[in-house]
């Protein structure tokens, strides 16, 4: 019997019944793998969708944690210096498409140096290791204002530096803080230093009470005491003085009480 034209065929042998049982194995076997192998993609898919959907999921916490920071968080590519990630607070410095970091947040056309602008991209290049810099910035209403930049590694799979994490702390206000201590315990150093001069051996005239200062002076004692302590003197009698000049009037004052 011809089928479709065909003299001999797989169909013309199963119709026939020659082979037929070879014919029938090949067949399902074939039908079982192509249900494998379509059940196996499915569940390929179907692991790979989840696992991007995971994926998302995290990258979109990543990114709601950066934003919520309220100082400039940066991913600078190690080799360009370009930024590849911002947040918000970085972002309301940057301008449209692609920036490098010291265009971002210096306005200049290469990378930081000197030490009032150390660039801690160079010194983690350096040291492989994290870095802190102090930075001085001019905001935009002119004012200066001082940040600590906190530089971290990021290194591939081969161990190359690939990336740098940056982020700024606005410390103007610790730093003056800090040098308010500095000038007051500058002041009770000083303070200190001349009630020491105070409490040693002074050189008084035992006639006039004068007294000789380092220099080789003769100064009232008045003088001596308040250039070194600050302290103020008002003058009067006591009551043998007043008996011995105005006896007179001795008789006639009365001791405060």
């Amino acid at each position: 019997m011809q089928l479709f034209g065909a003299e001999t065929g797989i169909w013309q042998d199963f119709l026939s019944g020659e082979d037929a049982w070879v014919d029938a194995s090949l067949l399902l076997t074939a039908a079982v793998l192509l249900i494998g192998l379509i059940y196996h993609v499915h569940i390929r898919r179907a692991d790979a969708r989840q696992a991007l959907a995971h994926d998302l999921e995290r990258r979109r916490f990543l990114e709601n944690v950066l934003e919520s920071l309220a100082h400039p968080f940066y991913v600078i590519d190690a080799g360009t210096y370009e930024v590849l990630m911002a947040n918000a607070a970085a972002r309301s410095h940057a301008a449209e498409g692609p920036s490098t970091c010291y265009q971002l947040i210096h306005g200049r056309d290469h990378p930081c140096d000197g030490e009032e602008h150390a660039c801690p991209l160079r010194i983690v290049k350096e040291t492989h290791a994290p870095a802190i810099t102090e930075h001085r910035h001019r905001m935009g209403g002119g004012e200066a204002r001082i940040f600590e930049v906190h530089g971290y590694p990021v290194f591939d799979e081969t161990g190359r530096l690939a990336q740098m994490i940056e982020y700024s702390l606005d410390i103007t206000e610790r730093k003056s803080a800090e040098a308010e201590r500095e000038n007051l315990i500058h002041e009770l150093e000083t303070a200190l230093r001349e009630v020491k001069t105070l409490s040693g051996m002074l050189p008084i005239c035992s006639a006039c009470k004068k007294v000789r200062d380092d220099q080789g002076y003769w100064k009232q004692i008045e003088e001596y005491i308040s250039q070194r302590s600050g302290a103020q003197f008002s003058h009067g009698l006591c009551p043998d003085c007043m008996e011995q000049l105005y006896p007179e009037w001795a008789g006639k004052t009365k001791p405060r009480e």
